[in-house]
């Protein structure tokens, strides 16, 4: 989720999982994979801009 922060010079990125929280730790594997898997896309996706930085 883009969270566009109007009265700043930055905005925010923002990705929730709904189907489980810490003290669900029969689903900390799933939420876990899912996590990574989402952090190796966000990095794929802004891998050339920040490589600009």
């Amino acid at each position: 989720e883009w969270q566009r922060l109007d009265n700043k010079r930055a905005s925010r990125i923002r990705k929730t999982y709904d189907y489980a929280n810490l003290n669900d730790e029969e689903k900390w594997d799933k939420l876990q994979e899912d996590m990574i898997n989402d952090m190796i896309r966000l990095e794929k996706a802004l891998k050339k801009f920040i490589h600009k930085i």
